[in-house]
């Protein structure tokens, strides 16, 4: 294996090792430092579009399970385009069925629709199984989340089903409690459906359940015991199995470990509900009053069709009949209004295909002309944030890195090759391009992919340094001094000498563009004055001259 090779390979596995860390603090739960951790990997993986898809995903499904619905949008949006740009439909399907789950978070059903059938157009039965299966999770979930239950069953069964041929035992359980939700709803929901409708839902329920059971393992953990005993009972109590349900309610409850009190907000409430079928009085009260206890020690305003019916339940345990026929109204206007929303963006879709349908002969011409756009339209984009002879970033680009970097730490750098119009006087012009692009190709060799290299204008270029302290940006700046100072030029020209002067400054948190960079123009035009090719370091608490 040559040098290159190796290098690729090492990158690569550096890369999954990353992703795998982040994606191991997501599974724990620590959406902050996966987040954090998702932004490092972004900036690393710079300009390679296959991987700023992998880190985006991971980004959009944290922020969903963090419910920051804005913040997952944009994370889905940036893997949609680098899906486009990877040319992976795969990695797009899924990119799309996040977004449309963020939206459906943010409560925005028109735009959650969109993207979720997008989605689902592009899965193929020869995507892998795994991403399927997430695809399809984030399409079920989201629709259930809009109250839309009988479009969130089909593909929470297929997931469902997936999980069960890999045999995956907590895989599978996970996708079962996600089938069980919806279907306890689609109970409640169909409650007045046809007999065989409401019956061939029950004993999908029941045989859903005994699957479950069956794949539990002996200790399961405190989270995989409450969410599948959770799912199960609420399955049982909507299949008319209320002894059952508060069995598992109770074991719940019973769990000597730490419980959130949303979670004991909803067992009391349905064993207060359970106890008032069985007519047992005072235990349902007992519950009622419980739960209410709880509910004014945090911010428990309802926000899914299951969180209004087990308010109504909650009125209807304690005798409410005015407070449960407005939870009631809450949840049918829930409902109506997502399922309009559904109807109205299909509907939009619709005639958009029926008018593209009719002028399919004129866009047949127009699709060579797109093409040939798009490429001139990746062209431009590409120059204009580039510099045209070096090929490093221009002064716009670094300024939107530098804003988009800020926040992770940042030193940022100004270089001046030294008495470089003696070069162009002495070499020529032709000489002055070719030693810019050849400092241009020093920078991009011995800075990190990490970093940033542009050309500030003229003889100016710039570096941005990312999460270094000040001795380790200040070793950096140093050796890339001492590379270009000890560069052989004798292919340009052997009587060619360069030095370079560097001033370097930390950036503060929040630090405008304007600010840092007349900071590092100071230090520059101090080492200038200190006799050249050095770099001077100075942060705003340093005098300036």
């Amino acid at each position: 294996m040559n040098d290159t090779a190796q290098i690729s390979r090492d990158a690569a596995q550096e890369f999954t090792a990353a992703l795998r860390a982040a994606g191991a603090q997501f599974m724990a739960g620590r959406y902050d430092d996966a987040l954090s951790e998702a932004r490092i990997l972004y900036a690393a993986v710079h300009g390679q579009p296959a991987r700023l898809a992998q880190v985006s995903l991971l980004a959009t499904k944290t922020c969903w399970n963090a419910k920051r619905a804005a913040e997952g949008v944009e994370w889905a949006d940036r893997a949609i385009d680098a899906a486009n740009l990877a040319g992976d439909e795969t990695l797009e399907a899924e990119a799309w069925a996040l977004k449309g789950a963020c939206h459906a978070l943010a409560e925005e059903a028109a735009l959650a629709v969109q993207c979720l059938d997008r989605a689902v157009r592009k899965l193929a039965p020869s995507m892998p199984l795994e991403i399927q299966r997430t695809a399809l999770t984030a399409v079920g979930l989201s629709y259930q989340y809009l109250s839309l239950f009988a479009t969130a069953l089909p593909p929470l069964r297929r997931s469902y089903e997936i999980d069960r041929e890999k045999m995956s035992g907590e895989g599978m359980l996970r996708a079962g409690v996600n089938l069980a939700f919806a279907l306890v709803e689609a109970l409640e929901i169909e409650i007045d459906a046809a007999a065989e409708d409401h019956a061939a839902l029950t004993e999908e329920s029941l045989q859903l359940i005994e699957a479950m059971d069956r794949r539990m393992p002996p200790s399961p953990s405190d989270q995989l015991f409450y969410a599948t005993h959770d799912a199960t009972a609420r399955l049982l109590l909507s299949c008319g199995q209320p002894v059952k349900a508060r069995q598992r309610l109770q074991a719940c409850m019973d769990r000597g470990t730490e419980k959130r009190p949303v979670n004991l907000v909803s067992w009391h409430i349905d064993l207060a509900y359970i106890d008032w079928l069985q007519a047992n009085t005072s235990s349902a009260a007992m519950h009622a009053t419980a739960a209410r206890s709880l509910l004014s020690t945090f911010d428990a305003t309802p926000r899914t069709t299951a969180e209004l019916r087990r308010r109504a339940r909650l009125a209807v345990v304690e005798g409410n009949a005015a407070e449960t026929l407005d939870w009631m109204r809450r949840l049918h206007a829930r409902v109506v209004k997502h399922e309009h929303a559904m109807l109205e963006a299909r509907a939009a879709e619709f005639n958009v295909l029926e008018s593209a349908q009719a002028m399919r002969l004129e866009l047949a011409d127009l699709r060579r002309q797109r093409e040939g756009l798009h490429a001139q339209f990746r062209a431009l984009e590409q120059m204009s944030r580039t510099d045209a002879l070096t090929g490093m970033l221009n002064r716009r680009a670094l300024e939107s890195e530098f804003l988009f970097l800020r926040e992770r730490g940042l030193h940022l750098v100004l270089f001046d090759l030294d008495h470089f119009k003696q070069i162009n006087d002495r070499f020529g012009h032709a000489v002055g391009d070719v030693v810019l692009r050849e400092v241009g190709r020093l920078m991009a060799e011995a800075l990190r992919g990490i970093d940033r290299a542009a050309r500030y204008g003229g003889e100016e270029l710039s570096v941005l340094i990312v999460g270094a302290n000040d001795a380790g940006a200040l070793e950096a700046v140093e050796r890339l001094r001492q590379r270009i100072e000890n560069h052989n030029w004798n292919d340009v020209d052997p009587e060619l000498r360069l030095t370079v002067s560097g001033g370097v400054t930390l950036v503060s948190k929040g630090e405008s563009f304007e600010s840092a960079v007349a900071r590092a123009d100071a230090a520059l035009y101090r080492a200038k004055n200190e006799g050249r090719n050095r770099i001077v370091q100075m942060n705003l608490a340093d005098p300036q001259e």
